[in-house]
């Protein structure tokens, strides 16, 4: 469900996100933020010139650097956000696709997938006792979770 920002803003059960549509925002504003403390700095460079040459450079150097360093920092922490989101949303669609679970103790519990998603459900055995239908079926061997019937024989493809 995708609503309004206001609404989302409001939204105390955090179902809906506000930060992934407001990154882009934030973002412009660490520049600007950045490049007005960097005229400043610059501007105090330019005055101390006069006074105290040396000063005066160093000041002149340090601001360029200090707000690139400070630009970097600023990016590379947004984009972990980003990627947090990025994560939480695949986590998401992962439990959807796949069946996984929470745990009881808080930790998410998610099917081992090997080479696709696994079905939840396997479809009833044929007269020889062998899945009727291609899919995910409890393994006959024991050895994983899931192993993966092609309609006439097992694959080596299993859950786990």
């Amino acid at each position: 469900m995708n609503r309004g920002f206001l609404s989302s803003l409001f939204d105390i059960s955090f179902r809906n996100l506000i930060t992934p549509r407001i990154i882009r925002f934030l973002y412009v504003l660490v520049i600007i933020g950045i490049g007005i403390g960097a005229l400043i700095g610059v501007i105090a460079g330019l005055v101390s010139l006069a006074e105290e040459p040396l000063a005066g450079v160093v000041i002149l150097v340090a601001v360029p650097v200090a707000s690139l360093m400070y630009l970097i920092y600023a990016r590379v922490g947004l984009e972990i956000v980003i990627a947090l989101f990025h994560v939480m949303q695949n986590t998401s669609e992962l439990v959807r696709v796949g069946g996984g679970r929470p745990a009881t103790s808080g930790t998410f519990v998610a099917p081992s997938v090997a080479t696709g998603p696994p079905a939840a459900a396997s479809a009833p055995p044929s007269a020889g006792g062998q899945p009727g239908e291609p899919g995910w079926h409890p393994d006959p061997q024991g050895k994983a979770r899931l192993r993966y019937w092609d309609g006439s024989a097992w694959t080596e493809h299993t859950s786990d």
